[in-house]
């Protein structure tokens, strides 16, 4: 799923939800030493081979962010619906068949 054009489009929307309001409640984000590293590598000695490296990374941690705000919001939400929209999205994401759900 993780190769799926349309579910890179929906990461990337709930990152931008997640930058709105960036200047309110800025958060840290924690990356591989491996992938700093590459970063590094691309930027300061111009490797382009690194590349594809880095945006399989990137876009490793940015699913996992996606999923952890999925998470929280299923957990912290005000109304019984809400609730049940993030849980269902969460294990929609998560691969959770429907015949193994609650």
């Amino acid at each position: 799923m993780q190769g799926c054009k349309a579910y890179r489009l929906c990461s990337v929307a709930v990152l931008n939800e997640l930058g709105k309001g960036w200047w309110i409640d800025m958060k840290n984000v924690q990356i591989s030493e491996e992938l700093f590293v590459a970063i590094m590598r691309y930027f300061m000695l111009e490797q382009e081979e690194l590349l594809p490296q880095i945006k399989q990374g990137l876009e490793k941690k940015l699913d996992a962010m996606v999923m952890r705000e999925l998470y929280t919001k299923y957990k912290t939400a005000l109304t019984e619906e809400e609730k049940e929209k993030a849980r269902k999205e969460y294990l929609d994401r998560r691969g959770v068949p429907e015949s193994f759900r609650w």
